[in-house]
């Protein structure tokens, strides 16, 4: 499920006019307890960093996509917790980072 909502987000970002600057096999690569998502805005004016945090249960260092607690775009403050995929505030969640993503898309100067 993990892929579905992170597939979500991919589709999401491509709806507003974001680019993911990897290629498909590196969307889900996980380094230092993060995956990172460099994007680009659709005018290339705006370069920005998504990343996904990954939180073990017991603060060991973790692999598993099962473990993704939250995204955020590198250098904003707010952090979107992922929910279970069927869920109301799982829908919250996106609708909020697609205000945030777009405000930000807006403000391209």
């Amino acid at each position: 499920m993990t892929i579905a909502r992170m597939s979500q987000i991919k589709s999401l970002l491509e709806d507003v006019g974001w680019s993911i600057m990897l290629s498909s096999k590196d969307l889900y690569k996980v380094f230092d307890d993060q995956i990172i998502w460099p994007i680009r805005s659709a005018d290339s004016k705006k370069n920005l960093t998504i990343v996904f945090q990954l939180v073990e249960d017991f603060g060991n260092r973790t692999e598993s996509l099962a473990d993704l607690f939250y995204f955020k775009i590198d250098g904003y403050e707010e952090e979107f917790v992922f929910r279970k995929i069927k869920s109301d505030q799982w829908q919250e969640t996106l609708g909020q980072f697609e205000k945030k993503i777009s405000s930000i898309a807006a403000n391209l100067d």
